[in-house]
């Protein structure tokens, strides 16, 4: 089957946003006298709401309401992220590669409209993107399917044609559940996730090119 489109996650793949989450929790925790360490927290990433799990289990042991938490803790998630937001030279590279040979290419979040418009821009990489769509746009978030079955008929590519770059168990649940190829892309956090479900895995970004894509869409 001839590659015809690639579709990226958003959160901890374009942008290691996992990471940053995670070392601002643990922030938060010691702030109120607590530990959360990694093997607590990496069930999480992916996973839209799975804040409100923490927040409730940290309110539960210090008695601070969870809306408390989230202000305490929201200004320097953004602050962390920021420090993120420019796009790597394997991504960039892999970018070219696609557009050069006219190969589509969308975004399928989880993740708030505002949130991924926030993380593109910050990028200054919308314009490389055919379809954008996430959480907001469809009627069910991942695991469900929905978005990227909405992406790909955005682009109008069939599924079998089309690869899914994804970091986290929950994101490759949703892609192969639209009947797409899956490889995964683990950051830091999503590597301790059992991402067995995926077609293919690599270490990161880097090891992929247009070719490898095209090999492991075959494959």
């Amino acid at each position: 089957m001839k590659l015809e489109a690639v579709i990226f996650d958003m959160d901890g793949l374009l942008v290691d946003t996992e990471s940053a989450d995670f070392e601002a929790w643990q922030e938060l925790y010691r702030a109120h006298g607590h530990d959360l360490n990694l093997d607590e927290y990496c069930c999480h990433a992916g996973r839209y709401g799975s804040w409100d799990r923490l927040y409730a289990h940290l309110s539960d042991r210090t008695g601070h309401h969870p809306d408390d938490l989230h202000e305490q803790r929201l200004p320097r998630y953004r602050e962390l992220v920021d420090a993120r937001l420019q796009p790597s030279s394997a991504l960039t590279t892999l970018v070219a590669q696609l557009r050069a040979a006219g190969i589509l290419r969308g975004i399928a979040s989880a993740s708030d409209r505002d949130w991924v418009d926030y993380l593109l821009d910050g990028l200054g990489l919308r314009h490389e993107f055919h379809s954008v769509l996430t959480g907001d746009d469809v009627p069910k978030r991942k695991p469900a399917p929905d978005v990227y079955i909405a992406v790909l008929e955005a682009m109008q590519v069939e599924a079998t044609a089309c690869v899914a770059l994804e970091d986290s168990a929950t994101g490759i649940e949703a892609a192969r559940g639209a009947g797409l190829t899956v490889i995964a892309v683990p950051n830091p956090i999503s590597r301790r996730q059992d991402l067995s479900a995926a077609h293919h895995q690599v270490n990161g970004l880097g090891d992929l090119s247009l070719e490898v894509l095209r090999a492991l869409l075959r494959s």
